[in-house]
C-alpha cells in the first residue's frame, strides 16, 4: 500500500493584475495542496480522492481566471502525474467540480477548463482522484502544480 500521496508546493502566479478604472485592485492568492489518504493498489474497486483549495482575495471586486498547469510530469490525454520510489508515476486528476466530471486544466486545448471569478474575496476547491488499479510500489508520490491567475 502505498504511504501518504500529494500534490504539494501548489505555485501561485498572479499574471496582469491591472484595471481600467481609477482604482486598480490589490490582491493576494494561496493555495492549499491536494493531500490523498493512503492509496491501496489491491482495492481494485475504489479511487482515492482529496480536496484542497485556491483562495484569492482582493481589496476589491476584480475579474480573474484561475487555471492549474499539468504538473511536473504530465501523462497523456491531460492526465496528470505524481512520482515516487523509482520514479515510477501514479496518475491522477484535479477538478473543478465533487462529482470529478470536469478536469481543471490551463485553458488550452484538451486541458480547456479554467475556473472564473469575480469577488473580492473567493475560495474555489480543488478535487483530486486518484484512479483506482494502479500497480506502484510503497511510498510517498507528489507533484507539483502551478495556480496561474490571470486577471482582466
Amino acid at each position: 500500500m502505498s504511504r501518504v500521496c500529494w500534490i504539494g508546493g501548489m505555485s501561485v502566479v498572479l499574471v496582469g493584475l491591472s484595471s481600467t478604472g481609477a482604482e486598480a485592485a490589490t490582491c493576494a492568492a494561496r493555495a492549499t495542496g491536494v493531500i490523498f489518504d493512503a492509496y491501496d493498489p489491491l482495492n481494485g474497486h475504489s479511487n482515492d480522492t482529496g480536496v484542497g483549495s485556491v483562495e484569492v482575495e482582493c481589496d476589491s471586486a476584480a475579474n480573474y481566471t484561475i487555471a492549474l498547469d499539468r504538473g511536473i510530469n504530465p501523462g497523456p490525454a491531460g492526465e496528470r502525474r505524481m512520482t515516487g520510489p523509482g520514479g515510477k508515476p501514479l496518475s491522477y486528476n484535479l477538478y473543478t467540480d465533487v462529482g470529478f466530471y470536469l478536469v481543471w486544466g490551463d485553458g488550452s486545448s484538451g486541458a480547456s477548463n479554467t475556473v472564473a471569478g469575480s469577488a473580492a474575496r473567493s475560495s474555489f476547491p480543488v478535487y483530486g482522484r486518484i484512479p483506482a488499479d494502479q500497480q506502484v510500489s510503497p511510498g510517498n508520490y507528489s507533484d507539483r502544480v502551478v495556480v496561474t491567475i490571470s486577471f482582466d
